[in-house]
């Protein structure tokens, strides 16, 4: 009976190793996102403006589209894979590549007329200056010596 319980111990072995060895092999490359992917966001609203940070390092300037739908901020645009050929196999991918999307609730009043976006070190800025209605408006208050 003993020798019966190494044989089954040395064929689990083998069974173990031939699975390790399926999971952990080398594949090709997939099609690297073929789905569109949203890029992670953060909103800030301050006293005149909203400003919206969206990390979107790779993305080439010329494809980011940037437009105001009412109250959404609407950011579409592609992010490459920077590879000069085709690799052998991928071992691991954790960055998402290809066509992004992204809609952004603006939780107050806009002036879509007078965003402005900009560019740098892989993160888009968009500032939003608040519309009019929307807007605090700080009122001067004047003391006025003496009586009414």
């Amino acid at each position: 009976m003993p020798e019966d319980v190494f044989d089954l111990m040395e064929e689990l072995r083998r069974d173990l190793d031939r699975f390790l060895n399926y999971v952990m092999r080398p594949r090709p490359l997939p099609v690297v996102y073929t789905q569109v992917w949203e890029p992670r966001v953060d909103l800030f609203e301050e006293e005149t403006a909203v400003t919206v940070i969206m990390e979107i390092a790779g993305a080439k300037r010329d494809s980011l589209n940037v437009t105001l739908e009412g109250d959404r901020l609407v950011v579409s645009g592609t992010r490459p894979i920077p590879l000069p050929a085709a690799p052998i196999c991928c071992h691991r991918i954790e960055i998402a590549y290809g066509p992004f999307y992204r809609e952004i609730p603006i939780p107050v009043a806009v002036n879509a007329s007078q965003a402005q976006a900009s560019y740098r070190d892989g993160l888009l800025l968009i500032t939003l200056p608040k519309a009019g209605a929307g807007r605090p408006h700080k009122v001067a208050i004047t003391v006025q010596e003496g009586t009414p």
